[in-house]
């Protein structure tokens, strides 16, 4: 006979176990029971919850065998620390002794490591939403998803030496995505950003966006320095890992980003993490126009995160509202922080998506924006926010906010168990923009034809004040072909001897000098107040072979957005809009004017003679007989005639 009973639920200070609030549950197990003439006698054995060893053993003799499991209810359930004393007497105490005792030794092993160096994993991980009103009725949404993990020591080296070598990753990491985690381990990453848009950001009517990026995709990567000298030699190498690797994962063309098509800027991407050498020859830098943006990319994206679109803010993230906007931004950002008090670091990884939606009328709702009613935190997020950007009296939104960061941001805080709908009411947003920029930029093409041209860029500083800024455009102009895809960076021959800097109409001597890689122009200077500056530079277009134009040839090719770089008190990159380059293509439909020329010819002949050989015609009567008048016919009996008519040797040496 075994039966189980919950005798209690008390708090642990009530058992005589101090500095505990929590709730204990003890539990009663009948493991014997013997039956006499009229009761029956029953061995009661008592636990803690979650222990396995018994903490009371008790004799328990019921009169009348039909009483004995009311009795053993009432008596269990009445079981206090008192009455379990009364009845397993020095037991009882005897064993939260050792519940004690043990749990002070495990505190005191925790401590010990701990003092020794000895990482316990602390993963984290946060979501966020943040909504932002735009001009003509635009609502900026931007979705943040961030894992960090501390970066544990290591116990035969120093802190450095196991940040260079990547000591114990993999080892403790539980929400990091692993495949991020075996990039960073088989490359050497040290920081790593990736990113994919579509559509057009408008900073002149939008002002500055949270997180900038470029048309198609773009990928930069800080890597490990090391004291080997031929490292920077396999520095190419591991690019063309990384970006192979990624293109995989996130179902992108990210492969063509070979060492002919990319650059190492100088001054444009300064790390966002801690890098123990931050020496040009250690980033790579390339970008793709090219690059569509679907629910392929998508997808990948999403089973990275925790809860992926099941839970939290991924289940707003539905395809079919996602790239129906007019500006669509995912990005991929990994970098490592560290802590100098405790000599330590941190793994960031941080998943961002941005797009600009409709508000098509002013009554909104996550509904109308998501297509999703309410909307739930993920449950292994230890936050999960909704942050709204409001103008003073034009927006009105329920549920309130659990609190406020100013007058204009508002803050949600969702909990997993408990469903959150957003309604908001929003009047007209001025239509001047947000006046947080402070360059305007606007590439073009110049010049005609097919054969010469030229590329400007136009700066505006609207300041009243000197801005200082750093330029980079990455023109693929080179003539050696490197790699699978030639035509991504062999179609423009430019002439930087032709590179010219204005200043409001008034030429600059020597604004740069040719550097390094000589498909890249890079250059610092500082705009005067409310000055527009321009840059201009010649090319000659190449004439390509066929078989280096892309599928959709007579489209053109497409040249990367310019970066612009502005050093204000708070740092922040934006890049131009791309250029569509036209240059002479041959004439891809001469091969198949050929073929159909030469196919009707084929057919017409072959047609005309079959039908003259093969077409059947009417019956001819020849020495009484019905023959047939086919040509064929005729031809073969008109060798057969032949033949036989034809005198034999034999006969003619007779006669």
């Amino acid at each position: 006979m075994t039966q189980w009973w919950n005798c209690t639920s008390a708090p642990f200070a009530s058992l005589g176990l101090p500095n505990r609030t929590q709730e204990v549950s003890i539990q009663c197990k009948i493991v014997n029971a013997v039956h006499h003439e009229g009761s029956t006698e029953v061995e009661r054995v008592t636990y803690l919850d979650g222990q396995r060893d018994p903490i009371a053993r008790t004799m328990i003799q019921c009169k009348g065998s039909s009483r004995v499991d009311q009795q053993l209810e009432l008596f269990c359930s009445s079981v206090s620390r008192e009455a379990i004393k009364r009845h397993a007497d020095d037991e009882v105490d005897q064993a939260l002794k050792s519940h004690e005792m043990r749990w002070l030794i495990f505190v005191l092993f925790l401590t010990w490591s701990s003092a020794h160096g000895d990482t316990i994993s602390r993963e984290d991980f946060t979501e966020q939403l943040r909504l932002k009103p735009l001009p003509d009725s635009k609502l900026l949404a931007t979705f943040d998803f961030t894992f960090t993990s501390p970066w544990p020591k290591n116990q035969s080296g120093t802190i450095i030496e196991c940040y260079r070598r990547n000591c114990g990753i993999e080892e403790h990491y539980r929400l990091v995505p692993k495949s991020m985690i075996r990039i960073i381990k088989d490359y050497t990453v040290n920081e790593l950003h990736l990113s994919f848009t579509q559509g057009r950001w408008s900073t002149s009517r939008w002002g500055r966006p949270l997180s900038s990026a470029p048309p198609g995709s773009e990928l930069w990567v800080y890597f490990f320095p090391s004291s080997n000298s031929s490292f920077n030699e396999r520095v190419d190498d591991l690019w063309s890992g990384v970006s192979t690797t990624l293109s995989g994962l996130y179902c992108a063309s990210l492969g063509q980003l070979k060492k002919g098509s990319t650059c190492s800027p100088r001054e444009t991407f300064s790390p966002e993490g801690h890098l123990l050498s931050q020496r040009r020859e250690l980033l790579r830098y390339g970008v793709l126009p090219r690059e569509g943006v679907c629910t392929e990319n998508l997808t990948p994206w999403l089973k990275q995160l925790p809860c992926s679109s099941s839970a939290g803010m991924g289940a707003l993230l539905k395809p079919t509202r996602l790239y129906d906007t007019h500006w669509h931004s995912m990005s991929v950002n990994i970098r490592r922080i560290y802590h100098p008090e405790e000599k330590t670091f941190t793994l960031e990884l941080r998943q961002s998506l941005s797009v600009v939606m409709d508000r098509k009328s002013s009554d909104w709702t996550l509904n109308s924006l998501f297509g999703v009613n309410e909307v739930k935190g993920c449950p292994l997020a230890r936050e999960s926010r909704l942050i709204a950007h409001t103008y003073p009296e034009s927006l009105k939104i329920r549920p309130l906010p659990t609190y406020n960061i100013s007058d204009n941001i508002h803050v949600w805080v969702l909990k997993s168990n408990v469903s959150t709908t957003l309604r908001g009411k929003s009047s007209r947003v001025n239509d001047e923009g947000e006046g947080d920029r402070d360059v305007d930029v606007r590439r073009y093409l110049t010049g005609h034809g097919l054969e010469y041209g030229g590329i400007a860029s136009e700066m505006t500083n609207v300041r009243d004040e000197p801005v200082e800024i750093t330029y980079l455009d990455m023109l693929p102009w080179s003539v050696v072909i490197l790699g699978s895809f030639p035509h991504l960076f062999r179609f423009l021959r430019l002439y930087f001897h032709t590179l010219r800097l204005t200043i409001n109409g008034i030429p600059v001597e020597d604004p740069t000098k040719e550097v390094g890689t000589t498909n890249m122009i890079e250059f610092k200077m500082i705009l005067p107040p409310r000055s527009t500056t321009l840059v201009t530079v010649q090319y000659e277009k190449a004439f390509l072979h066929w078989t280096e134009h892309p599928p959709d040839a007579n489209r053109g090719f497409d040249l990367g957005s310019a970066v612009i770089t502005v050093h204000s008190a708070s740092p922040y990159r934006f890049y131009s809009d791309c250029l569509l380059l036209s240059l002479p293509t041959p004439d891809f439909s001469m091969p198949y004017n050929v073929v159909t020329l030469t196919g009707t010819v084929f057919a017409l002949f072959f047609g005309a003679t079959y039908n003259l050989l093969i077409r059947r015609g009417g019956k001819g009567k020849e020495d009484n007989e019905y023959v047939s008048n086919r040509p064929i016919a005729r031809i073969i009996r008109m060798v057969l005639s032949f033949i036989d008519t034809t005198p034999q040797q034999g006969d003619t040496s007779k006669e």
